[in-house]
């Protein structure tokens, strides 16, 4: 027979075995809770590295050898609100750049461009809006999204210590966008194009110093 101790004992150590086996669920809730918590915060850092690389992968899948950028610092002996007003009529830029066909104005910010591809292989077109302007200062343009070429610019005019020369900084940037679209445009964006553009910036300067630029034969798609 058990004594009555002995029952109070066992009582006892039932209620401590039940209350430890209440403990250890508490426990076990806070442990999935923590670990659910633990869970959302490294998804979330996933997600969040995911989405920057998503960010970042723009330009993937583009060949920096096709991206063109000329920079041209010219003095021109010509006063900048001459200069400024020549360029700023973007209709005249067929007149001394050979890579281009002809610029169409929409209206005073945007316009239609057209150019040759290299080997008579047909033309690209975009249109692009003018997103900065300071007049006889500077104008700065860049094609609109979706078009067959991504095309930026800036010009910036300067009193090249007076009023009778001026200091032309060029920047000109093309690119082919991703995709099917940027097949075409790549075939135009080689070092042979690069050197034709610097050369119509040159040929800027005859122009408005001379009243004439040089004789050129044939059309840049013929010579590239």
């Amino acid at each position: 027979m058990e004594s009555q101790n002995e029952k109070r004992g066992s009582k006892g150590s039932r209620g401590t075995t039940g209350q430890h086996h209440e403990g250890n669920g508490d426990f076990d809730v806070s442990k999935n809770k923590f670990l659910t918590a633990l869970g959302i915060v490294a998804g979330g850092a996933l997600l969040y590295k995911g989405a920057k690389a998503l960010a970042g992968s723009g330009n993937n899948g583009i060949n920096k050898k096709e991206i063109v950028e000329i920079k041209s610092t010219l003095v021109i002996k010509k006063p900048k609100e001459e200069l400024y007003a020549y360029w700023r009529n973007l209709e005249n830029l067929p007149n001394f750049m050979s890579h281009i066909k002809e610029v169409n104005e929409i209206n005073g910010k945007r316009s239609h461009w057209v150019a040759e591809v290299p080997g008579g292989m047909g033309e690209i077109e975009w249109e692009a809006e003018i997103i900065w302007e300071q007049d006889n200062q500077v104008l700065a343009w860049r094609s609109l999204p979706d078009s067959e070429i991504e095309n930026s610019g800036e010009v910036r005019f300067h009193d090249a210590g007076n009023r009778k020369s001026t200091i032309v900084e060029t920047s000109i940037t093309y690119r082919p966008p991703l995709g099917t679209a940027g097949k075409m445009a790549a075939k135009l964006l080689n070092p042979a194009f690069k050197k034709v553009v610097e050369n119509d910036l040159k040929e800027f300067k005859k122009l408005m110093e001379r009243g004439r630029i040089s004789k050129r034969k044939g059309s840049p798609a013929s010579r590239m």
